[in-house]
């Protein structure tokens, strides 16, 4: 069984040559809106595009704006459509530092309830695991030899069988890594913050190309940043967002490089400090290269 990702996923996306067994359309965000559209309602009329002819399509959250787009495509389509958030429903049973993290996990449609352990972190994954484990009963039901049960196990271990970084990714106790990068994704990871305690501390950078004024307004008044750019043409210069910075009333301290950044802020991190580095795919993969170079999870 091979697994697809989408590149920006929908109408236009090159995997559209593939006729697939199952499509799955996660949370849709506004992100990527000079190609895709400025409002969530014509997001979703683009990503609606993956949903093939009498193809199954599993969405993995309810939103008001998007779920009549969703339904009256499958509907046209001849497509079954299921929505993630309505088969399972995950509460947490942790507390926000805890690795594992668990979960009680409702099936509805069965009325079974799993414990489920996984190795990721952030409040969010659990509507990521209702999708996936969701995805799973619907190629369960066209024939294919796969188990919930077993994919529950496999949740435990994500990390070491897929390589995933960046998603609320404790480096250790007071290092966080997470790969947000629009309003929405920054608004996920300042949400999780309220169940930590520490004195903050962000390192961030963005892509040119993000709606950044908007993610950092969402971001904590009373926090110290460290802001950089990545060592690409996408990124964002660490002048332009001076300014936004300054805009906001933000305390910070700017540096040229990625690498310059982390020292300075490991350099002066304290126990009772919590470091989070946020931003952009670049600036988080490039932070991880300092860290694996220098320092001992």
């Amino acid at each position: 069984m091979a697994i697809i990702e989408t590149g920006l996923g929908g109408r236009m996306d090159s995997t559209n040559i593939i006729l697939p067994e199952l499509s799955v359309i996660t949370h849709i965000a506004l992100d990527h809106t000079d190609i895709l559209g400025d409002t969530l309602e014509k997001i979703a009329q683009e990503k609606a595009g993956i949903i093939k002819s009498r193809t199954p399509v599993v969405i993995g959250k309810t939103q008001d704006e998007t779920q009549k787009v969703f339904v009256d495509t499958a509907l046209s389509k001849g497509s079954n459509i299921v929505f993630a958030d309505e088969l399972f429903t995950l509460v947490k049973t942790h507390s926000p530092k805890d690795i594992p993290a668990l979960y009680k996990c409702v099936q509805h449609n069965e009325n079974k309830i799993w414990t489920v352990s996984t190795d990721l972190q952030g409040d969010f994954q659990m509507y990521n695991i209702a999708t996936a484990l969701t995805a799973v009963q619907v190629m369960q039901a066209k024939g294919w030899n796969v188990d919930i049960a077993r994919s529950i196990e496999a949740l435990a271990k994500v990390k070491p069988l897929s390589g995933l970084k960046g998603r609320w990714d404790f480096f250790r106790k007071n290092i966080i890594l997470d790969v947000a990068h629009n309003p929405d994704g920054i608004h996920q990871v300042v949400e999780n913050l309220h169940h930590l305690k520490g004195n903050l501390k962000f390192i961030f950078g963005a892509a040119k190309d993000k709606d950044v004024l908007q993610s950092v307004k969402l971001l904590p008044k009373d926090a110290l940043y460290f802001i950089t750019q990545a060592q690409v043409p996408r990124a964002k210069p660490v002048s332009e967002l001076e300014i936004i910075f300054r805009q906001q009333d933000l305390q910070y301290q700017s540096f040229p490089t990625v690498s310059e950044c982390v020292q300075e802020a490991y350099d002066h991190l304290q126990d009772e400090d919590l470091l989070i580095i946020i931003g952009s795919f670049f600036i988080v993969g490039e932070a991880y290269d300092w860290l694996e170079k220098n320092v001992s999870p």
